[in-house]
């Protein structure tokens, strides 16, 4: 089979293979993957660098929402037997990606007791990185491995199930299925609804974009500084809390009942907080990308570092600017003495 951009690299592989102590990583098993050959110039080779998340579509455990970076980092491998290899491909159901993730962690522990006496990957996740064991199991392998780009890949791993939630939920406002109980205002009562509803839309809009332009950078560190995985954390959970309070926001003016004389304004009004919402999706994809080209330069890079700048941005709803200009256009004075004469 031809080299793809999702296999791991020779340098991954031959680190992979280190780390699990030339064994299987597989427990009960745990045979060397390395021998004598009848050679003495050479050696039997029986390990493989199996992808956790598959590496194809039709692979098992395949993700098609990774990127190529993401699917040929080493926290996306675990060092097996070929026996073990063929094995958990062949039920990957039963060998889920949190258990394949376990059992390298498990592995990779016990060859650090061996080594040292204690396992400095045991002591970082019970003390200092303790928040991450309710983590997904490749968000938590991105903590401890910190491979290169790590912040970023550690945010995507963290902000694409939190989100995945999210947009599941905001799927099912959008087909009716996320009820509120209604809630009707007068003419005269619209400004009131209004600058309550904007407000909580703005605030919002805000949020996000104090977490996307200063939380994240503030967490990934300066140009040459590790970054801080818990304030990355941090910073995504509160890019989930923000996007819920956007999405119950967005039902709560779903629920409103307009005067007949301002109905023509709430169909440029609703979307707004969704549109937030769903530019998440493309912060993510941004954030992917950059990694992914990033990564593919540093494969073949052997000069000083090199300072990229991600440029993350939120724009303004589409039905924005219309809805302004039908504002501009409406006396309120005259529709509320006309609905208080009616």
């Amino acid at each position: 089979m031809s080299k793809s951009s999702n296999d791991f690299t020779k340098l991954t592989r031959e680190a992979l293979s280190k780390r699990a102590g030339q064994m299987c990583s597989r427990p009960g098993c745990q045979q060397p993957t390395v021998g004598p050959h009848k050679d003495p110039k050479k050696f039997v080779d029986l390990g493989e660098a199996c992808h956790i998340r598959g590496a194809r579509p039709g692979s098992a455990r395949y993700d098609q929402e990774m990127t190529s970076a993401e699917r040929r980092c080493i926290t996306n491998a675990i060092w097996l037997c070929r026996t073990c290899g063929k094995m958990i491909d062949s039920d990957p159901i039963k060998f889920t990606v949190g258990r394949l993730y376990s059992w390298k962690m498990q592995h990779e522990a016990s060859m650090e007791r061996r080594q040292e006496g204690t396992s400095y990957t045991e002591e970082l996740l019970d003390a200092e990185l303790r928040p991450f064991l309710n983590e997904p199991p490749g968000a938590r392998q991105v903590a401890l491995d910190r491979p290169s780009g790590w912040e970023y890949l550690l945010t995507i791993e963290l902000l694409r199930p939190k989100l995945k939630d999210v947009f599941r939920d905001l799927a099912d406002l959008e087909a009716d299925l996320i009820l509120r109980p209604s809630s009707a205002f007068s003419v005269r009562e619209f400004g009131a609804r209004f600058q309550e509803v904007i407000s909580d839309m703005s605030r919002g809009g805000a949020a996000l974009a104090t977490l996307i332009n200063s939380r994240l950078p503030k967490a990934y560190g300066q140009a040459g500084e590790a970054g801080d995985p818990l304030a990355i954390l941090h910073a995504c959970n509160q890019l989930e809390e923000t996007c819920r309070f956007l999405l119950e926001t967005e039902a709560r003016v779903r629920a409103l009942v307009w005067p007949e004389v301002l109905e023509h304004l709430r169909e440029d009004l609703l979307g707004w907080n969704s549109q937030n919402i769903l530019q998440m999706q493309r912060i993510v994809d941004e954030i992917s990308d950059a990694v992914e080209d990033a990564l593919k330069l540093d494969e073949d890079y052997d000069g000083p570092p090199i300072v990229r700048k991600i440029n993350l941005t939120l724009t303004l709803p589409e039905q924005y600017k219309r809805f302004i200009e039908k504002m501009n256009t409406l006396d309120f004075e005259q529709i509320a003495l006309s609905e208080f004469s009616a």
